[in-house]
């Protein structure tokens, strides 16, 4: 800024603080205020801008000005008795040369990927289905996307540049049972429930919706168990196939337009089974035992008829110490039929509450469930003590006067606990009494001046066995 000092002391000119704009850009330029006046009253101001070809009102203090080039504006202010003048500087920048390389045309099924083609890199890209820098067809219109990729310069200017993406229509069906009432729909799940040995099931299907597909695209059609694809099918056609095993089956549509080049699937979920089946035995010896623990618990997967579970039955174990498996009916199903499940229990079991409301006690639970419904077994109580570890609190010199040094000895054990099945309540209860018994060896020498060793063994629920939390002695 150049200011041009008139011989009037009371006036100041300021027209501002040269700025940088990108070209295309607006700015407002003048002071804070852009006259002053230091001397008596309060005269008015003229302003006068020039050049004035790009000032939005060149007779006030602050105009807006959009210079496409860079340009030195001068403002000339005048009272009744004064006059002084600035000027300021607008540098207009260039923007950015910004580029974008066409792209291809993609199918509307196509996967989501990311999009390239910007210059400068750095930049970003936006427009229908673009999210992240990447393109989603199947999220954008069919037909022509407008994708801009914009970029902004290391002087804030921002220009940017787009290119068309053609999204060509794959093609689109729906699978349909017919007649629709053979099976029955759950979600997006078909599913046939009940069968005997031997039995079989016969699904007949039609591909329906195809109307706006080209005359061009071809289907076909895997049943999932292992036949024959079919190949150029055509729509509105019954097509027709035979289960012998039940189960899980994935039926899938190919559609093919071979004029755009454009392909498409579909996967329908089929399930033929029932209601499953499951049983958990109850092992024996799993009351009052003493943790750690393993047990086996027998498990059948068969039906009052002797028969299995479909395969794709899924299983679901737990226990109320924290176990939790799931796993699933094998192919054929004649591959599991009875099995053992070890689990181990690491603890007692006091403090825990088996599903059926048995306090103390541990549970086995395990649930079959297929499209058919589900089934239940579970085993309670499992109730488990668990081993007390002894532990000794000494912190003495060991070195002594014999026969004078008093040594004090306190028990530090984890108790662990007892369990035991009160009638009265018809639940199990768990103590933690500490029954301790101190052994001294040799066995002569000392002097128990204080405590009581207790019988070696300790009998539970005998208190006039028990030992004393600490004892003192003189060697």
């Amino acid at each position: 800024m150049q200011s041009y000092a008139q011989p009037c002391g009371n006036l100041e000119v300021d027209a501002g603080t040269d700025i940088d704009i990108c070209i295309g850009s607006s700015t407002s330029i003048g002071g804070s205020p852009t006259a002053d006046w230091s001397g008596g009253g309060s005269p008015s101001f003229d302003y006068a801008w020039t050049p004035a070809g790009s000032v939005s009102d060149p007779t006030i203090a602050n105009p807006t000005v959009s210079p496409t080039t860079t340009t030195t504006y001068t403002v000339v202010v005048s009272t009744s008795s004064c006059i002084d003048s600035a000027t300021v500087t607008v540098t207009v920048l260039p923007l950015p040369n910004v580029t974008l390389d066409p792209f291809s045309d993609v199918c509307s099924e196509a996967s989501p990927f990311a999009l390239n083609g910007g210059s400068p890199s750095g930049g970003t890209y936006s427009g229908p289905g673009v999210s992240g820098g990447n393109f989603d067809p199947g999220s954008a219109n069919i037909g022509n996307n407008t994708i801009t990729y914009t970029y902004t310069d290391g002087d804030g200017c921002t220009n940017s540049a787009s290119q068309n993406i053609n999204v060509l229509q794959s093609p689109e069906a729906i699978l349909f049972p017919n007649p629709p009432g053979q099976i029955t729909v759950n979600g997006d799940s078909w599913t046939l429930c009940g069968f005997q040995p031997g039995d079989i099931f016969g699904l007949t299907i039609q591909i329906q919706g195809t109307g706006s597909n080209s005359s061009s695209t071809t289907y076909s059609l895997d049943w999932g168990d292992g036949s024959a694809v079919l190949s150029n099918l055509i729509p509105n056609t019954d097509y027709a196939n035979t289960y012998t095993i039940p189960g899980f089956y994935n039926i899938t549509l190919t559609m093919v337009d071979t004029t755009l080049n454009c392909s498409s699937t579909i996967t329908q979920e089929i399930y033929w089974g029932e209601i499953p089946a499951i049983g958990l035995t109850q092992p024996g010896g799993t009351a009052l035992g003493c943790a750690p623990a393993i047990y086996g618990f027998p498990v059948s997967f068969l039906n009052i008829n002797g028969n299995p579970n479909s395969p794709g039955t899924i299983y679901h174990i737990t226990s109320n110490d924290g176990f939790d498996s799931t796993f699933i009916h094998p192919s054929p199903s004649s591959l599991l039929t009875v099995d053992t499940i070890y689990h181990s229990f690491t603890n007692s079991s006091c403090g825990y509450t088996a599903y059926n409301g048995s306090m103390n006690s541990f549970d086995m639970q395990i649930t079959a469930s297929n499209y058919c419904g589900y089934s239940f077994s579970d085993i309670a109580p499992i109730v488990l003590s668990s081993a007390p570890n002894a532990s000794m609190y000494f912190n003495q010199d060991t070195v002594g006067c014999n026969g004078q040094t008093l040594y004090t000895f306190v028990d530090s054990s984890d108790n662990g606990y007892v369990t035991s099945y009160n009638a009265s309540s018809e639940q199990y209860e768990c103590d933690s009494i500490n029954a301790i018994n101190w052994e001294i060896n040799p066995s002569t020498g000392y002097t128990l001046v204080s405590g009581n060793l207790g019988t070696n063994p300790p009998s539970y629920g005998w208190p006039s066995t028990y030992g004393t939390d600490s004892i003192s002695v003189v060697f």
